[in-house]
């Protein structure tokens, strides 16, 4: 890589030419497409780059597809895996397990446990026992601080993140807890229980604040939209309820599954949620309207749980038929088919960025799965017009761009993944870009002067997104507030709190904080950009550092601190 950006700096021809002769002749394709990429930088009409550009394509898709699938089998649990989750940061994970059958009966179980595990390596960090039954659910707080899980005995138990040790007992006995959610802001937990009611704990002290009563059966799922101004709810009556979060009020009952509701999912703007259920479909939901817009049907056997991923371009599915399947939201078509488990698969989750998915199963497995990327699960005959209008009207690129890809791209262009990927490789577009312009979010692309090129990461306040102001190449970090932080003035003013303690920082040590934007709609503040990772990561690839190393970082921190 060094060699490609030395060539590609003294911007020689001949010089790339022959780099990548060496790459192509090596199998080098990712490299290789870097340097095809430079070659069309200094002459976009250059015939023989863009065929090779176009051979590159199509092994790199190759490539990529064969690399989609189970990454890892995680096999510590002895007893059905029932639950999963991603921590916020997508680096750990935890499941919860118990229950067998012997004989054609039901038991609980030797194995009641969860277990937290290290994403990147499988490995087993901890195992944590607290139940007396089988553990059915569980949730981690959007802050990562704490987790809960929930038992077939009844029993709610709290957990510290951190320390790895239980808080609180929300209940100890009572009946079989189905679902849980931790509100957006972290304070609340969402309980449905085989019971029809619906309770809701204050996770500070442990007090049961309320119980919402309006369905006829017991609770199996439970949801908060995002905003935190709704919650969702799925229950053995075969139906999906919505309800005010301020007032409990039922706002809607949706119908039309022919079984109970075995899982729900919310999008993550709020307006859409999913159902899944023991009748083999999948619903997605109009929540504003309160109908259903479209059923994905494909599984053999019943529906388990189901997912949004970050972006709300897929749908992720678990079945009982021992498939997780992945589906396109915008036309409800099946993309991926993923076997490998032995047994019903009961519990399923996506990583934070997208890029994963863990199922759990009553093999007593969990499995990690790569999924495809936006552009892989495009089908090749996709019509690129959509595409065009859309860049256009996002403003993202400039005048001569524009020009060009009305003019000239899009004649020679005429399918959408091909020209999604010759203009991420000329710079012009990113695959972040590329996803929302398709999702038909566009619109969300530009924020006030800065143009957004990346999502980076997420937290308890906002969403930290990287971006670029105009045409200044040098990109920015944002912070860009939740949106139910403007319901109270607590919440919004910690976030200018924090905005303001940065800007008063001035060390090389410290992110530096540029300027903050209040009246934007929603408010954000920019901070410098750094490439690059983390301690935590480099210990985790390389083992301990030298003494010397470990000392100049810890050095560091200290005088930033």
């Amino acid at each position: 890589m060094a060699e490609f950006s030395q060539t590609a700096e003294a911007g020689t021809g001949d010089r790339l030419v022959g780099l990548l002769t060496e790459q192509l002749e090596r199998g080098a394709f990712a490299e290789a497409r870097k340097s095809v990429a430079a070659l069309l930088r200094q002459n976009p009409e250059d015939q023989d780059a863009r065929d090779i550009q176009s051979f590159l394509d199509e092994q790199m898709s190759a490539i990529t597809s064969g690399q989609v699938g189970e990454l890892r089998c995680l096999k510590k649990h002895r007893t059905w895996v029932n639950a999963v989750a991603f921590a916020p940061d997508g680096r750990r994970a935890l499941s919860g397990s118990g229950g067998e059958l012997s004989e054609g009966t039901f038991h609980d179980g030797s194995d009641r446990s969860l277990i937290l595990w290290e994403v990147e390596s499988g490995r087993q960090l901890c195992r944590l026992k607290s139940h007396r039954t089988a553990i059915n659910c569980l949730a981690i707080s959007p802050d990562a601080r704490r987790f809960v899980s929930g038992s077939r005995g009844g029993g709610i138990c709290l957990w510290d993140a951190a320390f790895l040790t239980p808080i609180r007992q929300f209940q100890r006995s009572g009946s079989a807890i189905w679902g849980l959610a931790f509100s957006p802001d972290g304070r609340k937990v969402l309980c449905g229980s085989a019971d029809p009611g619906i309770t809701e704990w204050n996770v500070t002290d442990g007090r049961c604040l309320r119980t919402l009563e309006g369905h006829g059966s017991g609770v199996s799922c439970v949801a908060y939209a995002p905003d935190g101004r709704r919650l969702i709810t799925g229950s053995f009556d075969r139906t999906v309820r919505t309800w005010d979060s301020e007032s409990g009020r039922q706002l809607q009952c949706l119908r039309g599954h022919a079984q109970m509701v075995s899982g729900i999912a919310v999008v993550a703007e709020g307006k859409q949620a999913l159902s899944c259920s023991l009748d083999r479909t999948i619903r997605l939901w109009d929540l504003e309207a309160g109908q259903e817009v479209r059923r994905f049907v494909g599984h053999t056997s019943r529906v388990n749980a189901v997912a949004f991923s970050p972006e709300g371009r897929f749908v992720i599915s678990a079945g009982a038929d021992q498939t997780v399947r992945l589906w396109d939201v915008m036309h409800g078509q099946e993309l991926r088919r993923f076997q490998g488990h032995t047994d019903s698969v009961t519990s399923i989750a996506f990583s934070p960025d997208g890029r994963l998915a863990l199922s759990g199963s009553r093999d007593q497995t969990v499995r990690l799965w790569q999924l495809p990327s936006v552009l892989d699960a495009i089908p090749t005959a996709t019509s690129i017009f959509n595409l065009v209008e859309a860049l256009v009207q996002s403003r993202i690129l400039d005048a001569s761009q524009v020009a060009q890809l009305t003019q000239d791209l899009q004649l020679r262009f005429t399918e959408l993944r091909a020209l999604a990927w010759h203009l991420i490789e000329r710079g012009w577009v990113t695959p972040y870009q590329i996803n929302q312009l398709i999702l038909g979010r566009g619109s969300e692309l530009v924020l006030g002067e800065y143009v957004i090129l990346d999502r980076l990461g997420e937290g308890g306040m906002g969403r930290v997104l990287k971006a670029r102001r105009g045409a200044d190449p040098q990109p920015l970090a944002l912070k860009v507030a939740r949106e139910q932080l403007f319901q109270g003035p607590g919440e919004f003013n910690e976030f200018w709190w924090e905005c303001q303690v940065l800007g008063r920082l001035d060390h090389p040590n410290v992110v530096k904080s540029y300027s903050a934007q209040r009246e934007s709609d929603p408010p954000f503040f920019t901070m410098e950009y750094l490439e690059g990772t983390d301690l935590e990561k480099v210990v985790r690839r390389s083992g301990p550092l030298p003494v010397g190393q470990a000392c100049a970082c810890i050095r560091q921190a200290a005088l930033a601190l």
